[in-house]
């Protein structure tokens, strides 16, 4: 009797540790959990005269976590992390992709001793967020928010600020100032019910899972090169080609509200698949640092300067 409620314990903490740190099952597939055709559509009658040229990543802080963090069944070793936002550079304009982590954000975040944060790359960032002729953001949460939600001139660019309804009590819950959550609680919001144009070769599309306010943004460049941003939905893009997603534990960690994990889990097959498909689409998570670093070096993706007279 005691041998067999040991051996049932046994088998139950066994069960646990796998449902909670190692299971990352996908669905076998979820074509239609990325919708890139309809995507497309919204952008495929923009005049190419007036696409973007390039795309600018501005990495404001970097730091490590372990890899069993960001995927279910990892090892011990470090996963190189990076905070950061995105230019979508026009002839002379942009429009900006998130808002990247500041300071006090970045330096709070996973290993402590590891973490470092540019101050120069954030300047620049606020910077090109005021000067922006639009700023929408993958999602609400801190380290995706914060050059917009504690920006020292929010007043300036309020009115180019585009953001879901969904994504607004994240940014209430972040904001800076008193006077910034009151401004961003009289904005109205943008209607991003379905594949939307956002502006010539941007369209983005609501993709809750992660976050209620969760969308993914696809940009054309004049060139023929198609980006798509998924914010959180994988934080490395090795997440995609191993089909492996966070872990159950995290959940009660880091997340509030939690994840919808199911759905988390048929973005992340549609990705995998989506990449099988068409490899030359580059895929953009926010977070691996090793992944900017190759688009970087393939001269997919451009470190962001500022602009000398």
């Amino acid at each position: 009797m005691v041998k067999t409620a040991i051996t049932l314990l046994g088998i139950a903490f066994v069960a646990a540790i796998w449902w909670y740190v190692f299971d990352s099952r996908a669905p076998r597939e979820a074509d239609d959990a990325i919708p890139l055709e309809a995507l497309r559509t919204m952008i495929a009658a923009d005049d190419a005269r007036h696409l973007p040229r390039e795309v600018e990543l501005y990495r404001t802080g970097q730091g490590t976590a372990p890899m069993f963090a960001v995927e279910a069944g990892g090892s011990l070793g470090k996963f190189e992390m990076a905070y950061t936002a995105f230019g979508i550079r026009y002839r002379d304009s942009r429009v900006m992709i998130d808002a990247a982590a500041d300071r006090e954000t970045a330096m709070a975040i996973g290993d402590k001793a590891a973490a470092r944060f540019d101050d120069a790359a954030y300047a620049l960032l606020l910077d090109r967020i005021a000067q922006a002729d639009q700023v929408i953001l993958t999602h609400e949460h801190k380290d995706h928010v914060m050059a917009v939600v504690r920006h020292p001139a929010f007043g300036a660019f309020a009115d180019r600020f585009r953001f879901p309804e969904a994504q607004r009590y994240g940014l209430l819950r972040h904001s800076g100032s008193q006077a910034i959550a009151e401004a961003i609680g009289s904005l109205a919001a943008t209607p991003i019910d379905g594949a939307t144009h956002i502006a010539p070769g941007i369209a983005a599309v609501p993709a809750p899972g992660h976050s209620p306010g969760s969308i993914i943004i696809l940009v054309r460049l004049a060139n023929g090169r198609e980006y798509l941003f998924i914010g959180d939905i994988a934080w490395s893009f090795d997440d995609i080609t191993k089909l492996r997603t966070r872990p159950r534990f995290l959940q009660w960690l880091m997340f509030d509200p939690k994840e919808e994990r199911g759905q988390v889990l048929r973005q992340l097959r549609a990705l995998h698949d989506l990449h099988l498909r068409e490899p030359a689409l580059v895929i953009v998570p926010s977070h691996d640092n090793r992944w900017f670093d190759r688009l970087i070096a393939e001269r997919l993706m451009k470190s962001a300067k500022a602009e000398t007279q």
